[in-house]
């Protein structure tokens, strides 16, 4: 049941479909008795469209985030570790007994 409400909330959250919703709903006004609502209603939808197209808000969160942590630091070209000594049980299987 979780999951299925987790999908729903998230495709109504989503901005790409809250904004085809809002058209929708729009177009569907339009041939009601609410026309110079409807009107009203798609003339804000499309200047919000406009406005989150045009504005770099998404770059300014993405940006938030990757700054968030420091940047991974260089391998080694040596790395002394388990792989050094796993190969050096190898070794040793190999002796006669």
């Amino acid at each position: 049941m979780f999951f299925f409400f987790s999908k729903t909330l998230s495709f109504f959250l989503d901005p790409g479909n809250i904004l085809l919703i809002a058209l929708i709903v729009g177009c569907v006004l339009l041939w009601t008795r609410f026309q110079r609502f409807a009107r009203w209603w798609l003339t804000l939808t499309v200047l919000f469209a406009m406005f989150l197209a045009t504005v770099p808000a998404g770059r300014a969160m993405f940006n938030a985030l990757e700054n968030r942590f420091e940047t991974a630091q260089p391998l080694p070209d040596q790395v002394e570790g388990s792989r050094g000594r796993l190969r050096g049980l190898a070794e040793l299987r190999r002796w006669p007994r």
